[in-house]
């Protein structure tokens, strides 16, 4: 029996993020029209490029491309010109294609892995991929914190796209974050505290936050997810990145209380987080930040 000879490519998958939202928010024919619409976007962004489309996935696609620019050009269209919120990732590596068109591989799952750590309006761009770009194009590419992939032993390393307003900074939640962020000095080091135990985040130490004994600093709540947050550090700032189902509020000095979910935001100085409830109308646990 032969085998499928493989061949190197450039891979994007992108997927509408929120898509079952919206579909609860405006029914199902509404919602459709809009799915269609923004798939048939993003096919032709692809084809723009010069890629070419391997197959869809629900409400996301899979395409794959003989360059890797061509690559981030479908990407950066995709994703500057979305209607409604799209997570894309890009990558590059060696694939098995089959007479029908469809390819196979580990790059496959790398790329999808990616495509689902990617947040709404997010690219993220694979170190092979950033390795085959030009280096005017790389210098657009801002390093995230390593992430683990289902499937491998080693953390993957992975960068964000940055669009042509973000270069020098980083986006988050709200411009007034924005703007209070930008005016701080960087900090060497957080102290993240909750019920007598106080762990450190540095540049090149992340601290996980959740129900899970595992955690780096453990949230004995029930509201609060077995793997809720991710505090890390990066571009000059510490980030409070939420991964729960109930999300995550914020209380730090010069601004008000807020809440985020599936987002990230800039610790500023010194506050509490608090995993899974509103403080103003729930107890629950609280994890004091201070920036030293």
């Amino acid at each position: 029996m032969s085998t499928a000879p493989q061949r190197v490519v450039g891979l994007l998958m992108s997927d509408i993020a929120g898509s079952t939202r919206l579909y609860e928010r405006l029914g199902d024919l509404p919602a459709r029209r809009i799915v269609a619409n923004q798939l048939r976007a993003m096919e032709h962004a692809v084809m723009r490029a010069g890629g070419r489309m391997v197959k869809s996935l629900g409400d996301g696609l899979l395409a794959v491309f003989a360059e890797a620019r061509a690559a981030l050009q479908a990407a950066a269209e995709i994703r500057d010109t979305a209607a409604t919120p799209v997570s894309t990732a890009i990558h590059c590596g060696p694939v098995v294609e089959a007479p029908d068109g469809d390819v196979f591989g580990d790059s496959v799952n790398v790329v999808a892995r990616l495509c689902a750590a990617a947040r709404a309006d997010e690219v993220l761009v694979s170190e092979a991929l950033r390795d085959a770009l030009l280096p005017e194009d790389a210098e657009r590419l801002h390093p995230i914190p390593p992430l683990h992939v289902k499937g491998k032993r080693a953390p993957v390393r992975a960068f964000a796209w940055l669009h042509d307003a973000d270069r020098g900074m980083l986006t988050a939640p709200t411009s007034q974050l924005d703007s209070v962020a930008a005016a701080r000095q960087t900090a060497s080091r957080l102290l993240l505290s909750c019920n007598g135990v106080t762990v450190e985040v540095r540049e090149d130490r992340d601290a996980t936050l959740g129900r899970d004994p595992a955690n780096n600093l453990p949230i004995p709540s029930t509201r609060a997810s077995r793997h809720h947050a991710r505090v890390y550090f990066q571009g000059g700032h510490f980030f409070v990145e939420d991964q729960s189902s109930n999300g995550t509020w914020i209380e730090a000095e010069d601004l008000p209380p807020f809440r985020i979910h599936r987002d990230r935001a800039p610790l500023l100085g010194q506050g509490r987080i608090l995993c899974g409830a509103d403080p103003a109308k729930a107890v629950v646990p609280e994890v004091t930040f201070t920036r030293d």
